[in-house]
């Protein structure tokens, strides 16, 4: 292994494996973390550390190592599942945060349309305002998304 500035070379099987020196990250209870398997993102928090072994618990109750990897992910040790556990930062946060967000689009999309299709024929004078309405910010909405 060789370091140089803010780059680690690896030579690994005949061959060097170039990684950008991450900050390592050391956790402590109380701390959160983002988790992501396959189909699942979530925050967990540090439940437990031990310092003996250096691992620490989650509230998912997975553990991982207690600080991170030069990728700058920390790793699972109980050999379930391939998960990335990376460290709460900005960047981190805002992918966590724009992944919740999708799915939460898609989950009031979709109550749009199952209130559409409850109330969108009926022919009181309040429901059709309120399709009307929700047509024009429907349109404004797709406006601003298209510029």
């Amino acid at each position: 292994m060789i370091f140089k500035n803010k780059i680690v070379y690896l030579y690994n099987k005949n061959k060097y494996i170039i990684y950008m020196k991450k900050e390592i990250v050391k956790l402590k209870e109380g701390n959160s973390v983002i988790y992501q398997d396959k189909t699942l993102m979530e925050k967990a928090n540090v439940v437990s550390i031990d310092k003996k072994n250096g691992t620490a618990i989650l509230s998912n109750k997975v553990i991982i190592t207690r600080t991170t990897n030069l990728e700058g992910q920390f790793t699972r040790l109980d050999g379930k599942g391939n998960a990335i556990i990376l460290p709460c930062t900005t960047e981190n946060e805002q992918k966590y945060n724009s992944f919740v967000a999708y799915h939460q689009s898609k989950k009031s999309l979709e109550a749009i349309k199952k209130w559409l299709d409850d109330n969108g024929k009926h022919k009181d004078d309040e429901t059709l305002e309120k399709v009307i309405t929700l047509d024009k910010k429907l349109k404004k909405l797709i406006e601003k998304l298209n510029e």
